[in-house]
């Protein structure tokens, strides 16, 4: 049983709740469980009903104690993880999403559903160009 008392300021206790708005606006749904397991450890509520609630571990709320008695409000905000460069430009991305949504009938291969093949047939324009020909 983790047994802790959290005391927040009305200062405090008003960042977290902008925090929370930030978080849910963002759809970062890790950091708003974080925001909430401390508010609701302010508001008296257990850790393990917090945790089942939010569907969290314990350790994930006593990460989340540390990180913010340590480092405040700032630490509890997740980092930016942009992942892999996309290896397509805008336009190409337009350009797939207008063929993806046009159906692989209309662009001349067989059936009604897409799949990996004629994906990679559209990322190449010169194969998909020289095969089907150009649609527009």
């Amino acid at each position: 049983m983790l047994a802790f008392n959290l005391k927040l300021s009305k200062s405090q206790r008003a960042k977290l709740e902008n925090q929370l708005a930030s978080a849910e606006a963002k759809g970062d749904l890790q950091e708003v469980k974080r925001i909430l397991s401390l508010l609701s450890l302010a508001a008296g509520q257990f850790a393990e009903d917090v945790a089942e609630i939010l569907k969290i571990s314990l350790e994930t709320i006593r990460q989340t104690i540390n990180k913010f008695l340590s480092g405040g409000i700032q630490r509890l905000i997740s980092k930016s993880r942009p992942g892999r460069p996309s290896k397509l430009t805008k336009t190409q991305r337009k350009k797939l999403y207008d063929y993806i949504v046009m159906g692989p009938e209309k662009l001349g291969f067989p059936g009604s559903c897409w799949r990996t093949p004629m994906i990679r047939v559209l990322l190449v324009p010169d194969v998909f160009h020289a095969a089907i020909g150009n649609p527009y």
